[in-house]
């Protein structure tokens, strides 16, 4: 029975044991200042259980990854979201530098209407309503 019960467990661990995983290395930067690097930005593999962060070098692992083609997801608070396509193979490193870019923030053109008051959608100006008053 004891023999019976350590080759099934054997054959388990080299069942859970054999699967052949590969990594994902890399450091992700800062574009707007001069590649400097990003601390704390989430990298993660989308639709799945990988995710991490990276480091005070802008570094990231994510470890024992199952062989197969994957989006990975980079984003910052700010920054605009960067999505590249992937393939992870068997026993592999795959290395990645990728840098981010600040989001812009755009504000519509104010217009200046001939009776003094302006149109803005983002940011409507407020109104101001002017008497005169006779004596």
């Amino acid at each position: 029975m004891k023999t019976l019960v350590w080759t099934v467990s054997f054959l388990f661990s080299l069942t859970v044991f054999g699967q052949e995983s590969g990594s994902i290395v890399g450091k992700i930067m800062d574009h707007e200042q001069i590649d400097e690097p990003m601390l704390f930005a989430e990298v993660s593999l989308k639709g799945t259980h990988w995710k991490t962060q990276t480091n005070f070098n802008g570094n990231f692992e994510l470890l024992d990854v199952v062989p197969g083609n994957y989006l990975l997801a980079i984003s910052f608070l700010g920054y605009e979201d960067l999505e590249i396509p992937v393939e992870v193979h068997s026993k592999s490193i795959l290395q990645i530098e990728e840098s981010l870019m600040a989001k812009g923030i755009y504000a519509e053109e104010a217009i200046q209407t001939a009776d003094g008051s302006a149109s803005n959608d983002l940011f409507p100006a407020p109104t101001l309503e002017v008497t005169s008053q006779d004596q």
